[in-house]
């Protein structure tokens, strides 16, 4: 506030300076032992049963502010190459619960974004207390499609620890569990409140971002025109606007299929897809293909 903001964006040349500079990284690597510390003092405050209902209230609202903007921070971690920093995207969003989001940000938001399929692109005319439900349960049943999608063509049970929707809850439940041995099971409605509050707090920044934002249909075989500032629109018609990146981010792709071992165009390097045969030879493949 004393310094206020500065609006301006980097050139594009100091781009790569900047993503080599240690000092952004290291900010977002701390943010999670304050998230946790913050956490962990709530929560013995909670159980301390000293508050009235305003402090209560005040108590779950402050966490979960900080556990909602930790879901930015798992964002930007998720988005890294590294494992060790992915694995961190799914520490920071062990306290809200939504470890799914890790997946369908990814493989899901990013090339369905600003369609009627992305369960986080608002539509227009439809109010938050609409829209909440319907993301909330349509990310999760997406997450649970898109990463059971990668064990079925080779036909291994999803129910196992490489499932990263199912290893991310795990760690929200072993933290969880960690708070009530310690703390007693006083602490558990308070984590279920501060959770929603987290988790409501990143789905009010998808529906301002993408309200009302549909993007034009395109001849086969591609389903929809790729995401940019000059063919993405509102929904009642395509119109020039602008795509920010933030916590929910956008989509850059056109979506089309995987063929062979050829990198897909929803693809960042070859890894991400696999032949189109059996054997695979890597046990990740291609977000568009799903495995099909």
């Amino acid at each position: 506030m004393l310094l206020g903001d500065d609006r301006r964006n980097p050139p594009e040349e100091a781009v790569p300076r900047l993503q080599a500079d240690g000092y952004y990284r290291w900010l977002t690597y701390l943010y999670l032992p304050a998230q946790y510390a913050a956490l962990v003092l709530c929560s013995a405050v909670w159980v301390r049963g000293e508050l009235s209902w305003l402090g209560a209230a005040g108590l779950v609202a402050t966490v979960g502010v900080v556990n909602g903007i930790a879901i930015n921070t798992a964002h930007e971690l998720g988005h890294k190459r590294e494992t060790a920093e992915r694995w961190l995207s799914k520490v920071a969003l062990a306290p809200t619960g939504y470890g799914h989001f890790y997946v369908e940000h990814n493989r899901g938001h990013h090339t369905r974004v600003a369609t009627p399929e992305d369960p986080a692109s608002s539509r227009l005319g439809e109010s938050f207390w609409a829209f909440w439900p319907r993301t909330v349960w349509g990310s999760l049943r997406s997450a649970w499609r898109l990463e059971t999608s990668r064990f079925r063509p080779r036909g291994r049970s999803p129910w196992m620890h490489r499932n990263d929707v199912l290893n991310a809850w795990a760690m929200t439940l072993v933290l969880y569990a960690a708070l009530a041995i310690v703390l007693g099971r006083a602490v558990l409605p308070f984590l279920a409140l501060q959770a929603v509050v987290g988790f409501s707090l990143l789905e009010v920044v998808n529906y301002l971002e993408h309200y009302g934002l549909a993007r034009q249909r395109a001849p086969p075989p591609a389903a929809t025109r790729r995401s940019t500032p000059g063919t993405a629109g509102t929904a009642t018609g395509p119109s020039p606007t602008s795509s920010s990146s933030s916590s929910s981010g956008t989509a850059t792709t056109t979506p089309t299929r995987c063929a062979g071992t050829r990198p897909c165009a929803a693809s960042t390097s070859r890894r991400d897809c696999r032949p189109a045969t059996p054997p695979w030879s890597s046990p990740r493949w291609c977000p568009r293909c799903g495995g099909g």
